[in-house]
């Protein structure tokens, strides 16, 4: 076990496995899926890079989903008038839709 210097328990949980992010398994409805193609929206900001599938992640394991205007999936807080979306370069790097544009981020 490690310490810091004032005695406290200081863990160190596993992080990364050999090819990416640790991703829960989140299942709240045990063997009830709704019939459908579901597609997140292109404008989304990016989450992760997960190495094994080399692609990014927008919507997180465990988060309430809403759809969007164009019947597209959207993490719920989207759905709020006072949300925000800040755009990062790994949005850029992945081709993310400018919500605001409609044209990629550059």
């Amino acid at each position: 076990m490690a310490f810091d210097s004032l005695g406290r328990y200081n863990p160190t949980h596993k992080t990364w496995d050999h090819v990416g992010n640790m991703i829960p398994v989140v299942e709240h409805s045990e063997g009830i899926r709704p019939h459908g193609e579901f597609k997140p929206a292109a404008w989304l900001p990016v989450q992760f890079f997960d190495k094994f599938f080399e692609d990014y992640f927008v919507v997180m394991p465990g988060k309430a989903l809403a759809f969007d205007n164009d019947g597209r999936l959207v993490p719920a807080q989207y759905g709020l008038s006072a949300a925000t979306i800040t755009y990062t370069d790994r949005d850029v790097e992945a081709g993310v839709i400018d919500v605001r544009t409609g044209a990629a981020l550059w």
